[in-house]
Formats: structure tokens, sequence, C-alpha cells
């Protein structure tokens, strides 16, 4: 899939290492000098005693795919560096700091990995898209399928973001309202009304094609050349009356 998009091999394989690193960077076990814990949960970190991190073969592995120093990197998850004046100093970390220091390190680099593979499949998207009228370039974001947002400036994207939430609602009232309650009277089950809001004037209201809703006014404006005068009439006209 990557590959169909644009990425590179060299691309696909450091995402890979990457990830490697991020998992294998939870096997790294953090022992106590007064005590050994044995235990790579957080909860387990109120132990006495510093950080230490004896078997250094996980830590290897993290290192080689990190391509950093396997010393530095030991240093930086069992100790803080200060700078005072012109000299550097090293405190050791206690155990549960040591703990959080490498959870908190495989989860920013997973944050800063999904952020950079989003914006890279947006470029890559970008240049597919970049001769297309307006210089309309596809793009990829997250969707929030709960609530309908209202901006003070809505966008083409806003709307259709908002037409999936409503479909995804619509199957959510189908599959959990309609389909159960008609489940329950085909077996002869008595079962106390639920009452819920079925969304489907909103649907209509996008995606109907007689009366025209909102996409097929759109299409028609598209194609037959109207400004965007005539097509908001033509929608207060259809949409606002009474």
């Amino acid at each position: 899939a990557m590959s169909n998009i644009g990425f590179s091999e060299s691309e696909i394989t450091q995402i890979v290492r990457l990830l490697a690193a991020i998992l294998f960077i939870g096997n790294i076990r953090i022992e106590s000098t007064r005590k050994t814990v044995g235990s790579t949960n957080t909860a387990d970190a109120s132990q006495e005693g510093y950080a230490h991190i004896s078997a250094s073969k996980t830590l290897d592995v993290v290192a080689a795919l990190l391509e950093v120093d396997s010393v530095a990197l030991l240093s930086t998850l069992c100790s803080k560096t200060r700078k005072i004046g012109i000299e550097m100093t090293h405190t050791p970390l206690k155990i549960g700091e040591a703990m959080f220091l490498r959870d908190a390190m495989a989860k920013s680099l997973y944050g800063e990995l999904f952020d950079w593979i989003v914006r890279r499949i947006n470029e890559l998207l970008g240049d597919k898209y970049e001769n297309q009228r307006n210089q309309n370039k596809g793009y990829i974001g997250v969707l929030d399928i709960f609530g309908f947002e209202v901006f003070s400036v809505n966008s083409l994207e806003q709307f259709f973001i908002n037409y999936a939430n409503e479909k995804l609602q619509q199957f959510f009232i189908d599959t959990i309202f309609k389909a159960e309650h008609d489940e329950y009277q085909r077996e002869g089950l008595t079962i106390d009304k639920v009452i819920f809001w079925d969304n489907q004037i909103v649907v209509d209201l996008i995606e109907s094609s007689s009366p025209p809703g909102i996409i097929q006014m759109l299409n028609e404006a598209v194609s037959l050349g109207h400004t965007d005068e005539h097509l908001i009439d033509r929608m207060m006209q259809s949409f606002c009356k009474g």
C-alpha cells in the first residue's frame, strides 16, 4: 500500500525500523540498584534505588535500529544531564523516573512517526493531484465520527466530514436500534419502546437525488457552470421553505 501511494523503499525500511525500535524499547528491563524489580511495568516502579540496565542485548538492538550509540542511550535512560556553568553534571534517575522516561520515549517516537507518515502521505497525494483545477490537492486527516461541527467558515472538506458523520450515525442507528428492534419482534419478545432520533432527514438533505439534495445541486451547478450565488439561491428556495 505504501509503495502504491509513492513511498520509497528507503522510507518504508526506515518506518519499519522505527516501529521495531518502539516495540523493543518496551522490552528494556530497568532494574533497581538496591532491589531487582524484574518488570517492565511502570506500576511496579515503587521500589527504592536508582535505575540500572544490566542486560544490554535489548538496549543494543534499540540503539542499532535507531542508529545511535548504545552507551549514550543507556546514559539517557538512566540519568539526567544538566549544564551548570560550563560543566555538565549527570544525576542518576530513580527507577520510577527511568521507567517513565522509557515509556515517554516510545510514545514520543510513535507520535512523531505517525505525524510524519500523515504529512508524507499528504505530500505524495498533493503531487498526484497538483494539476487539478485550482491546484486542489488530495490529503488525509483524522476523522472524529462524533458530532456535527459548524465553523464560521465551512469548507467543502468540512461538509463531507459532517456528511460522513451522519452516514456513520445512520449506520449506528440502523444496526443498534432498528435491526435489534426488528429481531426482537420476529422472536416475539416484548421490549420497552426505545425513543431515538432518526437522522434520515439529514442524510436525505445531503444525498437525495429526487428531490435534489445538496450534493446533487453541487454537481448540477458545476456541470452547468452556475455561480455560487445561483447555487445558494436555489438551496435557500428548496431548503428554507416556510
